[in-house]
């Protein structure tokens, strides 16, 4: 494409503008013949431009599927002067589908855009709204040729060039693309970008004016610079970059921040190890003018105080550890700046300082430097909040030995300034600063302590935190704005440490951790980590109706709908899928509804969606390529994201479970599912080699290496329930099934319970039997007889036997007298149960009915006996279930000493530490509470299983 001609960009229209009127001709009255439209109904609405209600009745009329019903439509296909209004032709184009095998019509539906565009001379509008029409339904490739012939007819523009290109970068990265088409379309735009760069500037060096197909704006020569290192060119993009004519100090650059912050990126890059320490030295230098002699500094990279930036710093970091074999003297330049700079106290130059000597080739092998930094940044902000996890990052390059000197001057220090005025403030910020001390012993000595060698120190350090705690409630500070105390961490420590215990054996302490988080709930009632945990735990323990109510506070809104939901929604139908009474605010009752949340996180995702075209449109018009690529990435996150299409699922086993009728789910397949769960939402003090708190906390959630896998054989029962209910997926969305599956097999995580493992076993034989019966419905062959055998050994042998529990999901948790402690699993196995009857039934109503088999089994004895005897299986595990929940609603109601003063002591227990816990919570009656929120919700949680339509 090089030598391409281009003149000035034309001033470009919003791309849904409406031309002038009189401009384009639409459809007149007179297009349709009276053979075709005898009331004048057509006719009328067609004059009044009433195209919704046109093609309404036209797709109306084409469902029918005989010829003469196709009529109306190909008369607005054939008709000259074409149809010309965008929304008449982006009307025409949703009618693809129905016309399916409708050759001549799917032809003419192909042409209208071009039609269209060649009726309208000299006018590029038309050309922007086909574009736009195509490539908001994610057709690229078909947005791809317009965006050729909208070149070829107008070879001088800006905006076709660069849309050509963002489309070609689109399909390069698209997962659907074949890999030829892949490397075709990178081939294209790298070689287009390359074109315009070098076409930007003449023979004179100067830049070009009056050209389209160049780089124009800052948005051009980000966008090369995003295709460049996509495709991994970054020598080419750097060198772009640094040429004086078109990079980053050229008046097309203008010296930009972004293009700085590129321009360090990519030094890296490449190597440029030394040019990159330069840059971020001046950057550096110009952000304190009054410390350094700036003479020698490049006004180029002036910007002010902004440039003390932590990207900044980072790089500077980097680049010395690289340079510092060949040049050591530089990291004596670079610790020097760090100092000059720290005079003001730069958090960002402070923690440059402890990176420097803790990672890379410049981190010293006895760490002397790093332990005294560290003990002097302690020193400096330990009364701030945000201490521990400043140094965190940088506790892993210090010696055992200087571990535990830090750690014990850290103790001694927080003992020599024990603040001798009465000033709450004072007080405050010595107890901020015992707290982050209590985080390094968590660091160093409580997560590293797997194997019980000082079993006491949990104990004493969960009695210290809360004792610490409860001295910050005695000064009766008045909470923030953020709802959320100077002191809650010390809470949240000792939570994490009970659940650190449940982890390593202890079954009662993840109970009183929920004692502890509940006594921090009454004091700062938002306070989000307690709530997120709170989640977890509650949902583990089957206490679906206290999860809502703790999740109801969190307000999630707008992206935690993908970030957050997943705790609360992923298995909920087979948990607690009914409605649930709650508290709101201190006394008001409301109902949560997980249906109605569901589909308000559904709402919200189809929302993001149509918002994303609206900014992209915005984006396409204003000549926005980079922005357009990140938006749509982040829409690509949401699109295939695991919450997106769980939520969807969830829904339909809801609708299920509760007999509400329902649409086909054959929308919610994606071409493949990112399981990008925020792993640092749970806060996490824990040495980088142990087990987080996320990994710590007991989950109803499958693995996130099982869960794409889980995903696709909830995908697949829903295609089995949608087709016994006689709704068809279409031929795209069963591709997307079967390739979603296959690909999903390989995952080796725990994906699936016992339960659900069996019902995908029984969804495979269904699948089976209902493809056979299509084929040979009458009289039934012997593969049907060998497939209801195996569906028949299943259930008398599988689902009709006790399942013992699943120690990589839960234990149990056993009272005093054998009484236990219901967890998820006692109701996913109730659910799962009738879910799977249900199933069965419905599968074995349409084979009879395909087959002709009566039910005395006369017609076909063998398979008629077979059938009665899954039915009778069935009635039996059906009487069991609801026996069972019955059995265990009596357990937990009653008892010789009663089940809430048995599940109290459990929790008390007799060591010490239950006793600590009981005296300092006694003042809110915290475990009386919990005691009785549980035994509550477990109830609501059997009613919901009682409320359950049984299958036989």
């Amino acid at each position: 494409m090089d030598g391409l001609p281009a003149l000035n960009p034309p001033e470009i229209k919003p791309v849904f503008e409406s031309p002038p009127e009189g401009r384009w001709v639409g459809m007149d009255d007179h297009d349709l013949p009276v053979s075709f439209d005898a009331d004048g109904e057509l006719s009328e609405l067609i004059k009044a431009r009433n195209w919704g209600v046109v093609v309404g009745i036209c797709e109306k009329k084409s469902r029918k599927g005989e010829p003469k019903d196709y009529a109306q439509a190909n008369i607005l296909l054939s008709r000259t002067p074409p149809v010309t209004e965008a929304s008449a032709l982006s009307l025409l184009e949703s009618l693809a589908q129905t016309y399916h095998g409708q050759t001549e019509l799917a032809k003419k539906l192909g042409r209208i855009w071009e039609r269209a565009s060649a009726a309208i001379p000299r006018n590029d509008w038309i050309f922007r709204t086909w574009f736009t029409s195509k490539f908001r339904k994610g057709w690229y490739k078909e947005a791809k040729q317009v965006a050729m012939v909208w070149m070829k007819a107008y070879p001088k523009h800006h905006d076709p060039f660069y849309l050509f290109i963002l489309v070609n970068f689109v399909i390069s990265k698209a997962p659907q693309s074949m890999e030829t088409d892949r490397k075709l379309c990178q081939s294209l735009a790298y070689k287009a970008l390359a074109s315009a760069a070098t076409n930007t500037v003449n023979k004179d060096g100067e830049i070009v004016k009056g050209q389209g197909r160049i780089l124009v704006s800052q948005e051009d020569l980000t966008f090369l610079l995003r295709v460049f290192k996509d495709q991994g060119r970054c020598v080419e993009a750097l060198n772009i970059l640094e040429d004086h004519r078109i990079g980053f100090a050229s008046p097309l650059g203008n010296r930009a921040w972004a293009l700085a912050i590129e321009l360090i990126e990519l030094q890296g890059v490449c190597e440029r190890w030394e040019q990159q320490w330069q840059t971020c030295r001046q950057i550096l230098q110009a952000a304190r003018p009054q410390k350094f002699n700036r003479e020698d500094s490049d006004s180029n990279l002036d910007f002010g105080e902004r440039g003390d930036d932590w990207n900044i710093w980072n790089a500077l970091v980097i680049a010395t550890s690289k340079c510092f074999i060949k040049n050591p003297d530089l990291i004596k330049e670079t610790e020097q700046l760090i100092l000059d700079f720290s005079v003001s106290k730069s958090r960002n130059a402070s923690l440059a300082y402890l990176k420097l000597h803790s990672q890379g080739a410049v981190a010293d092998p006895t760490s002397k430097k790093l332990f005294k930094k560290c003990q002097k940044y302690f020193e400096d902000y330990s009364t701030k909040i945000a201490c521990f996890r400043d140094l965190q990052p940088h506790l892993a390059g210090l010696s055992k030995h200087h571990q535990e000197m830090l750690v014990a001057n850290v103790t001694r220090h927080g003992k020599d300034r024990r603040p001798k005025s009465a000033s709450k403030t004072i007080w405050v910020r010595q107890i901020v600063s015992d707290i982050n001390s209590l985080k390094l012993d968590y660091h160093f000595i409580i997560s590293r302590n797997e194997h019980g060698d000082q079993s006491d120190l949990l104990p004493v350090f969960v009695a210290t935190c809360l004792r610490l705690y409860n001295a910050y409630l005695l000064l009766h500070v008045e909470l923030p704005q953020s709802d959320r105390g100077s002191a809650d961490d010390a809470a949240i420590l000792a939570a994490m440490a009970l659940i650190l215990m449940y982890h390593r054996g202890d079954k009662k302490a993840l109970l009183r951790s929920i004692v502890v988080l509940e006594y921090l709930l009454s004091h700062s009632k938002h306070n989000y980590d307690a709530l997120l945990i709170l989640v977890r735990v509650y949902m583990y323990l089957g206490a679906g109706s206290l999860a809502m109510d703790r999740y109801t506070r969190l307000s999630v809104k707008n992206i935690q709908h993908t970030s957050v939901s997943w705790m609360l929604f992923t298995r909920i139908s087979t948990i607690h899928p009914w409605p649930a009474t709650i508290i709101v605010g201190d006394s008001a009752m409301t109902t949560f509804d997980p249906l109605l949340e569901i589909e308000d996180a559904i709402d919200w995702h189809q929302g993001a969606s149509t918002l994303t075209d609206k900014a992209l449109n915005r984006m396409m018009s204003n000549k926005q390529w980079y922005m357009m690529l990140g938006l749509m990435d982040i829409q690509d996150s949401l699109d295939y994201g695991f919450a997106r299409t769980m939520l969807l699922i969830e829904q339909q086993r809801i609708r299920r479970v509760r007999g509400i009728p329902q649409k086909a789910t054959q929308e919610v397949v994606p071409l493949t599912v990112h399981v990008e769960r925020d792993r640092t939402a749970f806060p996490n003090y824990a040495s980088a080699d142990k087990s987080t708190l996320d990994e710590c906390l007991p989950t109803v959630v499958p693995a996130i290496c099982g869960s794409a896998q889980w995903l696709a054989r909830e995908l697949s029962l829903a295609y089995l329930w949608d087709r016994l209910n006689e709704k068809q997926w279409s031929r795209e969305q069963n591709r997307r099934l079967n390739m979603l599956v296959k690909n999903t097999a390989a995952e080796t995580g725990k994906a699936f319970t016992n339960y659900e493992a069996w019902a995908n076993l029984l969804l495979r034989n269904f699948r089976e039997l209902l493809s056979l019966i299509v084929k040979q419905p009458n009289p039934p062959s012997e593969e049907i007889l060998t497939q209801f055998e195996i569906v028949q050994n299943v259930v008398k042998n599988d689902l009709g036997k006790h399942v013992e529990y699943d120690s990589q999901y839960f234990a149990k948790m056993v009272l005093d007298q054998g009484l236990r402690i219901p967890l998820w699993h006692d109701f996913h196995t109730f659910y799962s149960l009738l879910e799977i009857l249900r199933l069965i039934e419905r599968c074995l109503s349409k084979c009879t009915a395909k087959c002709g088999i009566k039910a005395n089994g006369n017609a076909h004895e063998q398979l008629g006996n077979c059938i009665r005897d899954i039915r009778e299986s069935c009635t039996d595990i059906q009487k069991n279930v609801y026996g069972s929940v019955t059995d265990l609603r009596h357990s937990i109601a009653s008892s010789e000493r009663g089940y809430l003063i048995a599940l109290q002591s459990f929790i008390t227990g007799v060591d010490d530490l239950g006793k600590e816990i009981n005296d300092i919570c006694s003042e809110t009656s915290s475990i009386d509470i919990v005691c009785t929120m549980l035994q509550e919700s477990w109830f609501d949680a059997l009613d919901g299983v009682d409320r359950t339509p049984e299958a036989f």
